[in-house]
């Protein structure tokens, strides 16, 4: 049997339940594991993790972290990099040509990389691609909205989403004029979209890898629970099977030659079970475990 080479590998975000994951995965190969937080975390604690560094926070000091990244990387000697959150995710996707040159990594083109991270962005792809997508108002900047006249376009409930979010941070699901009013005094309308609310019917989710769109390994779990229940991240999942909602997510990656990790999300439609795209998660996931148990090892 041919022996893998030993690696030094530096897993950023250690705060992630993915980075978490990944770390335990690493280690079993036999590789060498750094991971790096700005604050102590639970990875710090595994047994998986042979050097654990405190570095600049990245959603508040990312010219700091890049810093501290691009001599870490090179005084350590690290072979593979792996970002976890979107912040050291968009980070390094920038700014590739700083890292050393002996250093690895699997990252999206900049371009491709905000075509996902931009929910708006990735609604107007996906019509664009003629995937099911729910009905979409994108505000105009300047001009003010009319509650009767979304809910006359979108249906009741509507739902107020961040174009750049993670998890269900910042999501509003709007019943009437009253909460719409508040709702709109609260938000920066021009960093929103707003769309019709499906029927909840079941959520999917679809894990990917790949090289410039060439899918190299991909794996689908069917929610069984999410907090909070109108649509968020899930808290008990099991691998399933979707063949559209593979052959979407495939299409999706492929449109834009996608390279690295991402997850692609869908509720599936109470009355008639089309999956409907939610948005696109252009990195590793929280519920990386459920892929691990399955067999399909994507670190």
């Amino acid at each position: 049997m041919k022996e893998t080479k030993k690696l030094n590998i530096f897993v950023c975000d250690g705060r992630s339940r993915s980075s978490l994951q990944l770390c335990r995965s690493l280690s079993a190969e036999g590789h060498n594991v750094h991971v790096g937080e700005a604050f102590f975390c639970s990875t710090f604690l595994s047994n998986s993790v042979n050097e654990k560094v405190y570095y600049p926070d990245p959603d508040l000091l990312p010219d700091s972290f890049l810093a501290f990244l691009e001599k870490y990387l090179s005084d350590k000697k690290i072979d593979f990099v792996f970002p976890i959150r979107d912040s050291s995710t968009k980070i390094l996707t920038e700014n590739t040509k700083k890292l050393p040159p002996n250093t690895k990594f699997c990252l999206p083109t900049p371009t491709s990389f905000n075509q996902f991270q931009d929910k708006g962005k990735t609604v107007k792809l996906a019509q664009k691609l003629n995937i099911p997508v729910p009905k979409t108002f994108f505000p105009k900047p300047g001009k003010s909205l009319d509650y009767k006249y979304l809910e006359e376009a979108l249906g009741n409930p509507i739902l107020a989403k961040p174009v750049k979010s993670s998890g269900s941070r910042g999501i509003f699901v709007v019943k009437n004029e009253v909460e719409f009013k508040v709702i709109i005094e609260s938000i920066n309308i021009e960093n929103y979209i707003f769309q019709e609310f499906i029927p909840h019917g079941g959520a999917l989710g679809v894990y990917l890898y790949s090289n410039k769109g060439k899918i190299i390994a991909m794996n689908c779990h069917q929610r069984i629970r999410e907090y909070p229940y109108s649509g968020g991240p899930s808290t008990f999942r099991i691998s399933a099977k979707n063949v559209l909602s593979e052959k979407i997510s495939k299409k999706l990656l492929k449109s834009v030659k996608w390279t690295g990790p991402a997850m692609v999300e869908f509720r599936l439609h109470s009355e008639t079970k089309i999956p409907y795209l939610m948005e696109v998660n252009p990195r590793f996931w929280g519920s990386l475990a459920v892929d691990l148990h399955s067999g399909v090892n994507f670190p």
